[in-house]
């Protein structure tokens, strides 16, 4: 059946010896379109020129009618061909579908196999479907070939926060005795087109055509659908962001980091893949560094609290650095990114992914964070400093408190010997009235403390 067309060839072969073609007929698809009664017709018989005559049987002045062919045919239902997926969609091994999907976060790609058609199959041999999303492979499990082709009704299921991962398919055919023969393959990279009806529970349903070298050399049928699995959510305390003084004015981010995904951790000065991640953060006009605990693989777990207290938070950055770590040498820097903390004014937690790019590279790493009243960071000036004990006398003396500075530029060059960041030793000298006083000089900082 030729389905660009929408006709049938039918051949018929003499069985002698020395085949030679008596002629082709095609019958028209739509004969049986929306009919299911049975249709006998007589057809014509034509060689591939046009002609009527087989060649060397009759003279070519010979007048004859040309050659027919009866055939019933019947458009019916085959329960072996039916593949029903209502169920799988439905359930599956770690989850169940979520119906109202618009309070859930979506994170795992449902792909079910179903079957392959319009191929060459071979009766001896097996088939597996090999399929690679987001860096993850599986291989399907080894069928025969029925009559109708192979037919999988497998599910695979792949970690998916949004669409933009590739789909790549590979039919392989497999011989007792004999290597592994790749049939075809294809790439379904399509699926942001669909995200309406995924993200609102509706399954995609539809037959993708195989390319080998040359061309399309068959179709493989596949059912995926989006949800939500409550299994793959990375589990947080959130006693941990809790706010305990929302009427006092916010001080601090908190921010948790839970987990990455996508890196790339191939390390191009060793020419192999390494898989100890860490995340550096640090502040605008801030030289203190904090460091995650190096994880291993490239989707890492870290789900780790840090606390950035003492900045600006009109125009303050939080700067994310992820670094492939290693023991002998230099970290290399898989990407950056810089976080407005301007951003969660309104002190509510906020779950999300923050892209991390470099080099054509992308990954991406999840965080919850939020701008929340730290009283561990509240600097408290002593009321004595400021105690009046003549209110009714005119004032002569002025107090001032020195408590604190931030986002001091930093006046020394970076020390190649300790590999310490370039900083300054910053101290406050005050004047007035001719009369000239110093604070104490904080080594090495740019938000120095000194509550004199």
């Amino acid at each position: 059946h030729n389905r660009k067309s929408g006709q049938t060839n039918i051949d018929t072969i003499p069985h002698d010896e020395e085949q030679h073609l008596l002629g082709t007929c095609r019958v028209p698809m739509k004969l049986l379109h929306n009919r299911r009664d049975v249709v006998r017709k007589w057809f014509d018989l034509t060689l591939p020129d046009g002609d009527f005559r087989p060649r060397g049987f009759l003279h070519p002045d010979d007048d004859v009618p040309p050659a027919k062919i009866e055939l019933a045919l019947r458009w019916t239902y085959d329960d072996v061909l039916h593949a029903d997926i209502s169920k799988m969609l439905l359930h599956s091994s770690t989850g169940i579908l979520c119906r109202d999907q618009s309070n859930a976060s979506l994170n795992e790609l449902q792909i079910i196999l179903i079957r392959a058609r319009r191929m060459i199959f071979k009766k001896r041999a097996k088939y597996y479907v090999r399929i690679t999303c987001g860096g993850n492979q599986i291989n399907s499990k080894c069928v025969s070939c029925p009559y109708a082709g192979p037919r999988w009704l497998e599910e695979f299921l792949f970690e998916a926060d949004d669409l933009d991962d590739i789909i790549n398919v590979h039919l392989y055919e497999s011989m007792y005795g004999k290597a592994e023969t790749k049939l075809g393959s294809f790439c379904i990279n399509n699926l942001c087109n669909e995200r309406k009806n995924l993200a609102h529970g509706r399954p995609l349903r539809r037959w993708y055509d195989l390319y080998n070298d040359i061309e399309c050399c068959g179709q493989i049928e596949f059912a995926i659908a989006w949800r939500h699995n409550f299994q793959r959510v990375v589990a947080i305390d959130t006693k941990e962001m809790n706010e305990l003084y929302p009427e006092k004015a916010a001080n601090c981010i908190k921010l948790v980091l839970i987990r990455g995904r996508k890196f790339c951790t191939y390390d191009e000065t060793t020419d192999h893949r390494n898989d100890t991640l860490q995340v550096v953060f640090t502040i605008d006009g801030s030289d203190a560094i904090q460091k995650s605990l190096p994880q291993k693989g490239p989707d890492p777990i870290w789900n780790e609290v840090f606390r950035f207290g003492d900045i600006d938070e009109t125009s303050a950055n939080v700067c994310f650095r992820v670094e492939i770590v290693h023991l002998h040498k230099e970290n290399q820097v898989l990407g950056t990114y810089k976080l407005k903390v301007a951003d969660f004014r309104d002190r509510q937690s906020h779950r999300r992914w923050i892209p991390i790019k470099h080099s054509g590279s992308q990954g991406k790493i999840e965080i919850l964070a939020r701008w929340i009243h730290d009283i561990n960071l509240a600097l408290q000036v002593e009321e004595e400093h400021f105690t009046d004990a003549y209110p009714n006398q005119d004032p002569n003396q002025l107090s001032i408190v020195a408590i604190r500075a931030r986002r001091l530029t930093a006046m020394d060059e970076i020390n190649i010997l300790s590999g310490l960041p370039p900083s300054s030793d910053p101290y406050l000298r005050l004047e007035c009235s001719g009369i000239t006083k110093w604070t104490k000089i904080v080594k090495r900082n740019l938000g120095p403390i000194y509550m004199e």
